[in-house]
């Protein structure tokens, strides 16, 4: 600061005739302390008051505060305020905006600084005036807090014992105060949004990486139950209808079924799943599941939906988009439980991305813990006990599948909203797999054609092998079996024109399966290839895309599936 503008702060009531060199230094080392504080990061409550405490002692009589506008910009709530009587504190936390309501009311209506010189006559304190006289507050200054150039966040203000009009070196002051307050507000925020955006992209990370394990699992235990599922259909086909070992093998059948349904729940979370994309209206998805949804909800808590009109339609997948509301809606109803509280289901078009829809369902319940929240997509966590924690993983899976994000905002006691944000586009319907239908039953003439035929399957797991190779035998095809690329290529080199098609598990080591199928169709241009995975539908055909395999056999598979889809493929090379 230059001699010259030292020069223009008098104080009258203290009798100097210019600002001294010393208030000077005091000043700065003020600002030091507080941009010191905030490079470092500390407490932004900490920092406010050891901004005002400094001021305290800056200012002669003064009580300084800072007061913060909150989200819904309808109050003023205390933000520091180290000085002041803590019945003082309880009046001042939570003033609305508007004048006659005090000084720092006033700031927040008009946006701009408000000096009064006494409290129990200025008209900016009309309304408040007993209070003021009660707790002793004669004078009040108050001036803006702005953040991100121009925006309004709060006020700081210096209130006095005694009616009092600020000198040019207290209005300097305020104004440095606000200054300050301001960048210690805007630092704080920005880093509450690093550490988000850090903590949302280690969620992410650890979310994929979940991903790619539950996907290999997934697999393996396909590749699994595929034996287990065709050697049980197997031995039913073998056995009486009336032999004792049935009903044994049909439980087994029942118990591998639900294993390969949650292997396909596990593959959604991975975003492995099939999906089927279509154009989609989202409203009236979310109507239509929420007259599922209503049943369920017996107690006191209630449903309120607000949907948006007019909204662009969805390219996804219906299926799975009721999936996510369904997931959603019960979720927030379990978090009220039997208490009184409301869901609410709200659509709408994203203000800061016109491409962009959500859906947002939140609750009065008892809302997460940070531990909870970070926790909240992994795949077998849950708070409501054993046997539950696939849904939220699941709804993560289809909604990063459809190319969309996912936001939750929820603190203890207080709730919690999640908002689905979603592209917008036009679909229609995905194709289905690319195999041809053969006819669900043949002649005999047909059946008889096929015997002498000669299938290579291909695949790394004995179990699978061995399944094929027994069934196809059984109906009078010869087979060809490969553990690994190098026998594959070699059976087919060494039966040239011999081979009517071939079973292929993409998963199959030391080799791609997409360049393992590349070079079988280099060998073999005209032999039907069906692909074979217990990866997910959705991956699968991705590999796939610009290949035209014969068809997608899925594990696990049931033997009818791969009868009608082998002899389709045999079928097809004679033609």
């Amino acid at each position: 600061m230059s001699h010259e503008e030292m020069a223009q702060f008098e104080s009258p009531r203290d009798g100097f005739a210019a600002f001294t060199a010393d208030l000077c230094v005091r000043l700065l080392a003020v600002e030091r302390v507080v941009l010191r504080r905030v490079a470092v990061g500390l407490d932004l409550g900490g920092t406010l008051d050891e901004l005002c405490r400094l001021i305290d002692g800056f200012v002669p009589g003064s009580l300084a505060t800072v007061m913060l506008l909150d989200e819904k910009h309808e109050h003023l709530c205390l933000a520091a305020s180290p000085g002041v009587p803590a019945a003082v504190r309880h009046w001042l936390d939570g003033v609305r905006p508007g004048v006659g309501h005090g000084s720092c009311a006033a700031v927040a209506a008009l946006r701009t600084r408000v000096f009064v010189v006494d409290t129990l006559t200025d008209p900016h304190w009309a309304d408040v005036r007993e209070e003021a006289a009660r707790f002793g507050i004669r004078a009040c200054w108050s001036v803006p807090i702005a953040i991100g150039g121009d925006a309004f966040a709060g006020t700081f203000a210096i209130s006095q014992g005694r009616p009092a009009d600020p000198s040019q070196f207290e209005v300097h002051v305020l104004e440095t105060a606000a200054c300050l307050a301001g960048v210690a507000i805007e630092c704080a925020a920005h880093r509450a949004k690093l550490a988000e955006n850090l903590l949302l992209a280690q969620q992410t990370r650890k979310l994929e990486d979940l991903g790619l394990l539950a996907g290999g699992i997934a697999h393996d235990v396909n590749n699994l139950l595929t034996g287990i599922v065709g050697n049980t259909e197997l031995a039913c086909r073998r056995l009486e209808s009336s032999h004792p070992a049935h009903p044994l093998l049909q439980r087994i059948d029942s118990a591998a079924t639900r294993c390969a349904q949650l292997c396909t729940r596990i593959h959604t979370f991975a975003g492995l799943a099939e999906r089927r994309s279509e154009s989609i209206d989202l409203n009236q998805l979310v109507e239509g599941t929420l007259d599922l949804a209503r049943a369920s909800f017996s107690g006191p808590a209630t449903l309120d939906v607000r949907l948006a009109p007019n909204l662009p339609a969805l390219a996804a997948d219906p299926t799975q988009m009721t999936q996510v509301v369904l997931n959603l809606v019960l979720n927030a109803r379990d978090a009220i439980g039997q208490a009184r509280g409301h869901v609410r289901v709200t659509t709408g078009r994203c203000p800061d991305a016109d491409d962009l829809v959500f859906l947002e369902v939140s609750d009065d319940g008892v809302g997460m813990s940070a531990e909870v929240r970070e926790r909240l997509f992994d795949p077998f966590y849950s708070t409501k006990g054993p046997g539950r924690g696939l849904g939220m993983s699941v709804v993560h899976g289809i909604v990063k599948a459809h190319g969309g994000h996912i936001l939750v905002s929820s603190e203890p006691g207080e709730g919690s909203r999640i908002r689905v944000e979603l592209p917008i586009g036009t679909g229609s319907a995905s194709p289905s797999p690319a195999a041809a239908p053969a006819p669900g039953t043949e002649s005999d003439a047909a059946s008889t054609r096929l015997k002498g035929s000669r299938v290579l399957v291909i695949d790394d797991e004995p179990l699978t092998r061995d399944l094929v190779a027994e069934f196809l035998r059984s109906i009078g095809i010869d087979t060809l079996l490969a553990a690994n690329p190098s026998e594959a290529l070699e059976l087919l080199e060494a039966h040239r024109g011999a081979i009517d098609a071939t079973l292929l598990d993409v998963s199959i080591p030391d080799l791609p399966g997409e360049q393992l199928y590349d070079r079988l169709h280099d060998l073999a241009p005209k032999m039907p290839i069906v692909v074979c995975s217990g990866l997910g539908d959705a991956e699968l055909r991705e590999r796939f895309q610009n290949r035209e395999p014969f068809g997608f056999l899925l594990k696990p598979f049931r033997i009818d599936d791969f009868d009608r889809l082998l002899r389709g493929a045999i079928a097809s090379g004679r033609d």
